[in-house]
């Protein structure tokens, strides 16, 4: 019927049709699994009374049915939103399900989530408004006041039939080749998950699904990209030398940018990272100006990492700083801690690299070196360097 008469309700017809010839030939006394009675009549409204030992036994499996549907109800509504090309809010499909919960405890009832099931049947029969919603609590409204008596003879085979007929559009296996295609490690995630599912059950399956996103998050988190940074001719701004292997750079000043948040799990892979780019370079490192415009959060951890880093390097006659540093990064810590903090580091900070490396210039014409006029200098066409036999590119060379 789905592939013949895909217009026709194929679920309705096959539970009639099974509910017909069990009541014709006695079905249910040979052995086959019927659906039973079901009480019929207005559900009755009442308030839960739940005792302080109770309520500690089923406090777990709430917290799993609450995963279970949180999860389930809004991935099986984006699923079939991406399907069908038009957009769902998750905030208000949750504002959704809480009140429908709500009501469902209030009437006895089943708890309430996007059950991808029910939806892949209502989707397969062509439902796709809220009006089928309102059309099938309408109708399950009247079959629960009169109709409860023919559905005692519904097979149990007949039901997993619809769901199973209905689940296998769900698996989207266009869809997985194409995640094999643009990411292994997602695409053995997905499967992980999968099979988590199916062999531990579904609140584990979605426990580990949470805890390999997590995981992988941290992966990435802890270990992000850095990079030393150069000017490239007839480019604007600041460019990793690793990408642009003809970038330059001024001898004696590394201008650094760490490209993640600095937090506890990853100060220590900042602090080796940058060691190492200091060891890395031609010319002794006097100045190590810090790019901080990717860093959105940053710890107490970190925080005092970079303290420690600071005073290291000073030992070693390598001087700090940071340029673009976020003045929200303030808000993760007490206001007056903050401020005195900043006071305090305000020598060490620049608002753009531009600044950083007039300051190091001056730095060293105060030294005696040979520095061009700071007054020509256009940082956005290029870096000065100190003379022009000392042109120290990143990486090959450069005509001078």
């Amino acid at each position: 019927m789905m592939r013949f008469m895909s217009r026709l309700p194929g679920a309705f017809f096959v539970v009639t049709l099974s509910i017909i010839l069990v009541a014709m030939l006695g079905l249910d006394t040979q052995g086959v699994a019927v659906l039973g009675n079901v009480p019929s009549g207005w559900p009755t409204l009442a308030l839960p009374s739940i005792g302080q030992g109770v309520f500690k036994e089923i406090f777990a499996d709430a917290s799993g049915i609450l995963l279970v549907s949180f999860t389930s109800g809004v991935l099986t509504a984006k699923s079939f939103a991406r399907r069908n090309g038009y957009e769902v809010d998750a905030n208000q499909e949750l504002i959704g399900f809480g009140a429908s919960n709500l009501a469902s405890g209030l009437a006895q009832g089943f708890p309430v989530t996007g059950a991808d099931s029910r939806t892949a049947v209502n989707n397969a029969m062509g439902g796709k408004t809220q009006l089928a919603g309102i059309v099938a609590g309408g109708t399950m409204l009247v079959i629960l006041l009169f109709l409860t008596s023919p559905l005692a003879y519904v097979p149990n085979t007949a039901l997993a039939a619809v769901i199973l007929v209905s689940a296998i559009g769900l698996f989207d296996l266009a869809e997985l080749r194409t995640l094999y295609r643009m990411s292994y490690r997602e695409f053995l995630m997905s499967v992980c998950t999968t099979f988590g599912v199916l062999v531990l059950g579904v609140l584990p399956g979605v426990l580990l699904a949470v805890a390999l996103s997590l995981l992988w998050l941290l992966s990435v988190a802890s270990r992000p990209d850095d990079a030393v940074l150069g000017k490239v001719k007839g480019l604007k701004g600041f460019h990793n030398v690793a990408d642009y292997p003809e970038a330059t750079t001024i001898p004696g000043l590394l201008l650094y940018r760490f490209e993640s948040n600095l937090v506890f799990y990853n100060a220590d892979y900042f602090k080796n990272r940058l060691r190492e780019a200091i060891s890395a370079q031609k010319t002794p490192v006097e100045w190590v100006v810090i790019d901080a415009s990717p860093v959105n959060v940053v710890d107490v951890s970190a925080l005092n990492q970079l303290d420690e880093l600071r005073s290291e390097l000073a030992d070693e006659g390598i001087q700090v700083y940071y340029a673009r540093v976020k003045r929200n990064l303030e808000r993760f810590f007490n206001p007056k801690y903050a401020k005195g903090r900043r006071k305090l580091s305000k020598k060490y900070r620049f608002q753009t690299l531009n600044p950083a490396i007039r300051a190091y210039l001056k730095y060293q014409k105060a030294k005696g070196a040979d520095v061009p006029d700071l007054d020509t200098i256009d940082p956005d066409i290029a870096i000065p360097v100190l003379a022009e036999s000392d042109l120290s590119p990143a990486a090959g060379s450069v005509d001078k």
